[in-house]
């Protein structure tokens, strides 16, 4: 059966299967950009855990938007919204979080986005600790962005959790620089 036609029956087999769409993302990203130009991957998603995507960054693209706006450098190098390639899950995976959070009362919805994010924060750790991103360079970025999401603090912590303390230190620098109007 192919991943397309594929329909999950329980969470953990959504979360397997996420994990090796996830990996297999990666690894083509090496062979077609190589590891010497990645500088960032990203599982993208937006506030309510609707959907999943893997985003990747490379040096060039990075120096190319920088050169236009070097103002926004730490903007552009933190942001998976401006990355260089969207490697677009089969969008199984984003009809499977929908219909999830369709089913899920309003009472625990934000309880399940939560563990939601923490399921793919999860798997970025482990690929992490299996030794996938073991050849990048030091200055590679792994993170879980979340559009329209501003929990700062969690997303430091989340931050933390995948990235050197260097690299946690520019990052919250980044954070605490940003200001967010509040709409009411």
């Amino acid at each position: 059966m192919s991943v397309m036609s594929k329909t999950f029956e329980t969470k953990e087999q959504f979360r397997a299967e996420l994990k090796i769409a996830a990996k297999n993302s990666f690894e083509k990203a090496l062979k077609e950009i190589g590891p010497e130009d990645i500088c960032g991957f990203a599982f993208h998603t937006d506030e309510e855990a609707m959907t999943i995507t893997t985003m990747v960054n490379t040096r060039i693209h990075l120096q190319e938007m920088i050169k236009e706006d070097p103002e926004e450098t730490d903007y552009y190098r933190f942001t998976p919204d401006e990355w260089a390639q969207d490697l677009e899950l089969a969008p199984l995976f984003s009809n499977y979080l929908y219909q999830l959070n369709q089913s899920t009362p309003e009472e625990a919805f934000e309880q399940h986005t939560k563990d939601t994010f923490h399921l793919f924060i999860n798997i970025l750790s482990e690929l992490k600790e299996e030794g996938l991103f073991s050849t990048m360079k030091e200055d590679f970025l792994l993170l879980l962005n979340i559009t329209d999401f501003w929990d700062f603090e969690f997303m430091s912590e989340t931050f933390r959790l995948l990235n050197s303390p260097a690299l946690s230190k520019e990052y919250d620098k980044y954070l605490n620089s940003q200001e967010i109007e509040e709409y009411e």
